[in-house]
Parts: C-alpha cells; structure tokens; sequence
C-alpha cells in the first residue's frame, strides 16, 4: 500500500491544524512568563513556517505538489480540509491512546515518557485543584480554545483537574514530536516514498483489464522523475538534529524554558531524555529474525527514531 500521497495533507489536518489552534489561543490569553505558555511555546518552536513555505513551494499553482502527485495542489487542500472536519482535526476523539486502542495496540514507552514528565511539571505549578479553579489565564485559554478558535472535541471550561491538564499538554507534545514525524518528516523519505515501489504517482492512467501489461515500468518514475521526488523527499531529512539538541529527546532541555523551572522539573527532564535515549537505542539495534521478520514485520521500522526526529513541529 502507497500512502504518501494520504499520509501528507492528512498530516496538515491531524498535526499542524490541531495544535495550532490550541498554542494561538494561549497567545491571545496567556502571559510569556505562564508555564503552561511556556510549555507550548516550546513544541512549537519553527511551526508556522509551514504557512509561507506551503503557499510559495509545495501549494502554489506548478510547485512540488503539482509536480509530484496525480491530483493538484486545490485537491490536496480540499482532502485535508475534509479530513479536518470529518475526523483528523478532532482533539480528544483522535488522542493517541484512543487511536491505539482501535488498532489493538498497547504499549507506548515514548507517550508514557511524554505523560511522565508533563505530570511532574503540572503537579510543580498545581499542588492543588483550587489553584487551576483561580488561574484566570489557564481558564481563558481553555474558553478562548472551545469558543473563539473552536477547536472540536476539546476539553470543555472550565478545566478544574490536573489530569485533563496532563492530557492536554501531553497530547500538543505528541502531535508535535511523534505524530508529525510519522506522518511527515523523515519517514516519506525512508518508508512511505521509497522508490522504486513507491512512486508519488503513476506516469500513466491505469489499465481498466485484468492482465493487459507485461511490465510495470511505463507506469514508474523515469530517471527526470525519481531525481525530483527523491530531491523533495531528503529536504525533510535532518541530519544536524543530534548536534543541534534539536531532537526528542531535548524536547524539555531548552535553557529559556528550564530557566524558570525548579529541580523537580530539572530531574524529569533528565529522565525524559535518558528514556528516549534508552528507546532510540532499542530501535537502532533491531535486526531480521530467523523468519526474515523483525517485531512480526517484513521491514525494520525505524523511522520514529528519538534521537533523528524533531522534537518540534516542524515543516
């Protein structure tokens, strides 16, 4: 199955159009020096340049888009609107624990890291519940969210329980720092865009009889072709990310956002990023079975490697 054509402007309505809503609506209503302002200023480090670079590059009428895939650049728009509405852009109905719930899945080292830590910062600023119920700030915001952004599905004012704090906080981080990248990111170019097999389009119409080609190659890039998507594909490679401290595992070590922060937060953080560390050496070390599969599957899966991801969203 090819999904890179799905899996790039289904990422727009699922990542990028979820929290963005959410992180304005704090700078409507939140002071720079608020925690919680802070927390998501930091996910959201570079994530509006998507804007300019989508309508000069990717969407613009003869751009990447147009060049690359079957459909033009209004159809991919009009799919992640339609996703948006439908079901990608809903806050709470598309969180992570629900959407592995669906698949039959169970474990999730990487969000339980995530929770762990945002747990730890929350508890730091809200000892108790009655200090939420007080914060004028944090309660505009979540009107501000549910009102005049409208994000759907999200959590209703006021928000008076740490846990709905911990939840929300935790699922920006993960729209930011996992869900992205598995959809965007690196992965096009490692998985989902692949060539030879994964060709961003057919050069020609399909044939409407069972059996009438001897060769699939008419139907595959040529050289001109493969050359473009592979160029567009390794522009979201980013292989200074390590030595920048621009990965996931620096998603809490920025010094602005520590700056503020007491030891407690200082030593979840360092946990947050020894745990990641731990995961991505877990995934690099993953090889072929004696069946040929590796976790059950026919390819090494890699793609959602700590240590080569942004920690941010990202274009």
């Amino acid at each position: 199955m090819n999904d890179l054509f799905h899996s790039q402007p289904y990422h727009l309505a699922n990542t990028h159009d979820v929290a963005e809503p959410v992180h304005q609506a704090a700078l409507r209503t939140m002071s720079a020096r608020h925690p919680v302002r802070g927390y998501l200023d930091r996910l959201m480090y570079q994530a509006y340049a998507v804007r300019p670079i989508g309508e000069e590059f990717l969407f613009n009428d003869g751009g990447f888009y147009d060049s690359s895939f079957a459909l033009p650049n209004w159809a991919g728009k009009k799919f992640a609107t339609d996703a948006y509405w439908e079901h990608a852009g809903h806050f709470k109905a598309t969180s992570f624990y629900q959407d592995l719930f669906d698949r039959g899945l169970t474990v999730a080292p990487m969000v339980e890291a995530i929770e762990d830590f945002t747990r730890t910062f929350v508890e730091l600023y809200y000892p108790e519940e009655a200090l939420m119920d007080v914060d004028n700030e944090l309660q505009d915001w979540i009107i501000e969210v549910t009102e005049a952004a409208e994000v759907i599905d999200f959590v209703p004012a006021p928000m008076r329980e740490p846990e709905q704090l911990i939840s929300v906080l935790s699922r920006m981080a993960f729209l930011a720092g996992i869900a992205h990248h598995a959809l965007n990111g690196a992965t096009v170019g490692e998985a989902l865009g692949a060539l030879p097999l994964h060709p961003s389009s057919f050069n020609r119409p399909l044939p409407e009889t069972k059996g009438s080609i001897d060769s699939l190659l008419p139907w595959l890039h040529n050289e001109t072709e493969a050359l473009k998507q592979a160029s567009l594909l390794v522009r979201f490679n980013r292989p200074l990310l390590d030595e920048q401290e621009g990965n996931l595992p620096h998603m809490f070590s920025g010094s602005s956002f520590l700056a503020r922060t007491g030891t407690a937060i200082h030593h979840a953080e360092r946990r947050f990023r020894e745990k990641m560390w731990a995961i991505s050496d877990e995934i690099r070390v993953r090889q072929f079975d004696q069946r040929g599969l590796s976790q059950g599957m026919q390819f090494i899966w890699r793609s959602i490697d700590p240590q080569k991801i942004p920690y941010y969203l990202c274009v």
